[in-house]
């Protein structure tokens, strides 16, 4: 009876300070700061993060055998990858690691990453992965986030952690199970420092506290180990920010220079670094999608400005800036030349997500027959579920063995359906300067 009491103490005590804190910022975002005042704002204080992590320990359960019960339900639910039993696609896994550890960017193979880490919102969180119902879309399972969790294996979790294992079983800094940004432990969050509700002008912020996570790090080689960070960031300005500012324009300049300044803080305090740079899908493009009638008051709390009726006059309005803010992350990686043209940092953008709402919309090129958007969501018909978030580690492995310029958009709705792999003729993930001369070889030819 004791520890029923502690457990609902604790409950309620997260219920009433730390619950309400990001719903009631993504219902009404006009009582946040600014978006030009300083970035170091952050979303959580650091009492907060701690009540927040207590709730998780005492009540949801962060241990793996939580994870694996919540996981098994999710199966029964068909909303996880099935089990991979054919062989690892790429054949000569152990040839695409240097023997001597590379001194330039532009020549790093999947085995010579050491570290992995990210940023950005509840989609690089794991929000809802593994949930069945509505009350599970606020857990944060980091452990099967597509960019950074390495739960389980690349049979069952497919993860770029979890692919990038195979060629070097040493890798550190994925996310193996629920919990918060504040659990910095290895097991525990690790190095994913994404927060539910970030917004991007919160970046800045994020990137310093990952460079501190990782340069305090007895596992890292700080100045020597090769990292790669996905940064991914924007839903939310779309969703829960523009339609409460006089000015809705102003977000895509925000956004713009908050990926300049966090890829810049990246580059001058995290050597030997390549950083993954994700654009939103067209999130103003999911009204016309396909959704049941249970998603309509969850759409109205999670993405406010597309979905709520006040807003709808100015929909599509509204729809020209999310466009525009997607470019402006494409524009802001191009115009630092980060792709090309430093020797220990790239950063390049993987642009897969950016038409992938239309694979769910009717249209002629699918012949009015969309995918089910309920196969890949949580119950908030808003956040990933794993077999979701499987797809999109998958788009994301196959965009960095692609060259620039020839990326493709996500691709069909299963696993291991494409599959790209690094080749004796390309080992190297792709970044300006090696897509440049893979470019000038077939115009030679």
């Amino acid at each position: 009876m004791a520890l029923i009491n502690v457990s609902a103490t604790r409950f309620l005590l997260f219920a009433l300070a730390v619950a309400p804190l990001p719903i009631f910022c993504l219902i009404n975002p006009y009582l946040k700061a600014h978006p030009l005042v300083d970035h170091k704002q952050i979303l959580e204080t650091e009492s907060e993060g701690q009540l927040k992590q207590a709730y998780y320990e005492t009540v949801i359960g962060t241990d793996v055998s939580s994870d694996i019960r919540r996981l098994t339900k999710a199966r029964a639910r068909g909303k996880v990858q099935p089990f991979y039993s054919k062989p690892f696609p790429c054949k000569n896994t152990s040839w695409f690691k240097s023997p001597i550890r590379p001194t330039s960017v532009h020549k790093l193979m999947p085995g010579d990453i050491q570290v992995v880490a990210a940023m950005g919102d509840s989609l690089t969180s794991g929000t809802g992965a593994t949930a069945i119902s509505m009350f599970d879309t606020l857990i944060e399972n980091r452990g099967f986030s597509w960019s950074v969790g390495g739960f389980g294996t690349w049979r069952d979790t497919l993860t770029v952690p979890n692919i990038l294992r195979i060629y070097n079983p040493h890798l550190v800094g994925y996310s193996v199970r629920t919990t918060t940004s504040v659990d910095g432990r290895v097991g525990g969050a690790a190095f994913n420092v994404a927060e539910a509700g970030a917004l991007s002008r919160h970046m800045l912020y994020q990137a310093k506290v990952l460079v501190e996570r990782i340069r305090g790090s007895d596992s890292v080689d700080f100045y020597r180990d090769w990292k790669l960070v996905t940064l991914m960031v924007g839903n939310n300005d779309i969703c829960s920010e523009m339609c409460y500012l006089k000015n809705p324009n102003i977000i895509v300049d925000v956004h713009y220079w908050s990926i300049r300044d966090a890829l810049d803080y990246l580059r001058d305090n995290l050597p030997r670094t390549f950083v993954n740079v994700v654009p939103t899908s067209k999130v103003a493009y999911l009204p016309s999608v396909r959704f049941p009638n249970s998603c309509y008051l969850t759409h109205t709390i999670f993405c406010s400005c597309i979905f709520g009726p006040k807003y709808r006059a100015n929909r599509e309005f509204y729809i020209s800036i999310s466009d525009r803010l997607q470019q402006a992350t494409i524009d802001a990686v191009h115009d630092g030349g980060y792709s090309w043209k430093y020797e220990t940092f790239a950063a390049v953008t993987q642009p897969y997500l950016v038409n992938s709402i239309f694979r769910f919309v009717a249209t002629p090129a699918n012949n009015f027959q969309p995918l089910d958007i309920m196969k890949f969501t949580s119950p908030d018909c808003f956040h990933y579920n794993q077999f979701g978030y499987a797809i999109t580690a998958n788009a994301m492995w196959n965009n960095m063995l692609q060259p620039i310029g020839q990326k493709h958009s996500m691709e069909p709705d299963e696993v291991f359906f494409h599959f790209h792999c690094p080749t004796f003729k390309h080992p190297y993930f792709f970044t300006g300067r090696n897509s440049k001369i893979v470019s000038q070889l077939k115009k030679k030819h």
